[in-house]
């Protein structure tokens, strides 16, 4: 095989790869389509993430294009949570005893639980 062949290969792969990559964007995405970015945006977005080695919405607040509370918003509504702006101290900070993440995923659950 020539270099050629390889290097159009390649760049066949990759073009193929960006646009699956701009799909599932398009798809895990969807709660901002339309209402924060167009499909231009998050395409743009997509195409930058890949290049920086982040995710997409990390993209769109760092350049400006969606504020993080809207991102926030947005993905809880999807979810079918409430969002809370602002959280008292007691929410967010670690507990003083050292535990493992596990641990510490588990005590959060159970607050959860226990407020609902």
């Amino acid at each position: 095989m020539s270099l050629v062949s390889d290097t159009s290969r390649l760049a066949g792969r990759l073009a193929r790869l960006d646009t699956k990559s701009q799909a599932l964007s398009q798809t895990e995405y969807h709660f901002l389509l339309g209402r924060f970015v167009n499909a231009a945006f998050l395409a743009q977005a997509t195409a930058t993430a890949t290049k920086w080695g982040v995710h997409p919405h990390e993209v769109l607040i760092a350049t400006g294009w969606l504020k993080a509370d809207d991102y926030y918003r947005a993905l809880a509504e999807a979810c079918g949570t409430t969002f809370k702006a602002d959280l008292p101290p007691s929410e967010v900070a670690p507990p003083a005893t050292s535990m493992s993440p596990r641990q510490c995923l588990a005590h959060g659950l159970l607050r959860y639980l226990r407020m609902r």
